[in-house]
């Protein structure tokens, strides 16, 4: 019954819009930096990194390691460095029973941004691979092309890493080649340390969390992300409580792609089915006919208060070009003749769809935008994020409240030019 709430937004007199909460999500760029300093680009996504790293393994397993105290100032002590996060995960590629790879994927600040990437290592703790996930700035890419990355590969914990020595630095991009430099000395001596070593079994250095552990650290962590994409001249905004960037960005990517597909596949369609099915039966879109099927049904138990067919009276008027002008009488007749959800015809058996009146066309615009944020919700859900909020074309829909609130905030603005909108929770 998921339809029947963006069916019946097709009858709201107001539209709905996101703000407040939305506008108070974590920014992205820092206090007095330059806009420009931030450019996301997103090369590789966690599943696909994953995939290339491990490809030929059979399986691959991973796990969250926690430093402890002693733990995280014996790492500061070995790699010279103040700073380090506490928890990382490491997966583990196999071929067969027995351990073939390491990797982990990691975070080093660069100029401004962070940089996300992954390493690889044989069991011996040689890299094997390295790759550049995320980078956020507008310069320095230069160090996610293989021809600098692969300075890297046979390289273990004991080869030295210094720029413009070791590894070739990339004018213009310095900052990024030595955070590059101290991400990959990180992740070799976690690996070495806990894999090759196996130090982790003391449990002085690190400590295993259980799946309810790694949950509940997660969802205490989490922050509220957002992003906008103008799609077809319309603003569609996503927000989402993720445990980082890494998590929020390519899941929002792909809810807009979504998002664009459904548009792209409802207007072909539906320029079609305007245009034959008064004269034949039309073929449509399996996706395309049970959303008109689930439009002629709500026309059916509204008694015609929510009716699809009301694209003849909307071109008459002049809607569609902006101008609005009189329908003459004498053609009003015939118009409500052909407005009417009685003149959709539903051939289950068949999947096609044709029109009692030759005239008979139907708008889908409200209807289509709520299928598509139905749609991109589920991209959220399905990968646990459970507090989301999609505005797209005025129409809002959520997933569970922000943590530590009843509600989401919107604002319902007037249908009237001048007066103010108003706010619900």
């Amino acid at each position: 019954m998921t339809m029947k709430r963006y069916f019946f937004l097709l009858l709201l007199p107001w539209n709905f819009i996101l703000f407040s909460s939305i506008s108070s999500g974590q920014s992205l760029l820092e206090e007095g930096e330059p806009p420009e300093n931030y450019q996301f680009q997103v090369f590789l996504e966690e599943e696909g990194a994953i995939a290339k790293v491990f490809a030929g393994c059979d399986q691959v397993e991973s796990e969250i390691l926690a430093l402890t105290p002693e733990g995280l100032e014996y790492f500061k002590g070995i790699l010279k460095r103040p700073d380090l996060e506490a928890t990382f995960e490491v997966f583990i590629g196999k071929k067969g029973p027995v351990i073939d790879r390491y990797a982990i994927i990691t975070e080093e600040m660069g100029c401004f941004h962070p940089i996300t990437w992954i390493l690889s290592t044989n069991a011996e703790g040689k890299i094997l691979d390295i790759a550049v996930m995320i980078y956020r700035e507008s310069r320095g890419q230069e160090v996610s092309r293989r021809r600098f990355l692969k300075q890297f590969e046979g390289k273990s914990l004991k080869d030295p890493l210094s720029t413009n020595k070791d590894i070739i630095k990339i004018t213009g991009a310095t900052t990024s080649v030595q955070a590059v430099c101290r991400g990959v000395k990180k992740m070799l001596a976690f690996i070495q340390e806990f894999y090759i070593k196996k130090n982790h079994l003391s449990g002085t250095l690190a400590q295993r969390l259980t799946p309810e552990e790694v949950h509940a650290t997660r969802a205490t962590h989490r922050q509220l992300f957002t992003t906008a994409r103008v799609i077809d001249g319309v603003k569609a905004v996503v927000a989402a409580e993720a445990d980082s960037e890494r998590q929020f960005f390519p899941l929002a990517e792909k809810a807009f792609r979504e998002i664009e597909r459904i548009e792209r596949l409802f207007r072909k369609e539906l320029q079609a089915l305007n245009r034959k099915a008064g004269k034949t039966a039309f073929p449509c879109d399996k996706e395309v006919f049970e959303v008109m099927k689930r439009c002629y049904q709500y026309g059916v138990i509204t008694e015609g208060a929510f009716d699809v067919t009301v694209s003849p009276l909307l071109e008459q008027r002049g809607i569609y070009q902006g101008k609005r002008k009189e329908i003459k009488e004498s053609k009003l007749g015939t118009l409500l003749q052909a407005v009417s959800y009685k003149n959709i015809k539903i051939h289950d058996d068949d999947k096609v769809i044709s029109f009692a009146h030759k005239q008979t066309k139907v708008h889908l615009g409200p209807v289509v935008k709520g299928y598509a944020i139905d749609k991109a919700l589920e991209l959220f859900h399905n990968s646990g994020l459970t507090n989301v909020c999609i505005n797209y074309g005025g129409m809002s829909r959520m997933l569970n409240a922000p943590s530590g609130k009843n509600a989401w905030k919107v604002g319902g603005s007037s249908p009237h030019k001048g007066e103010f909108y108003r706010r619900f929770s």
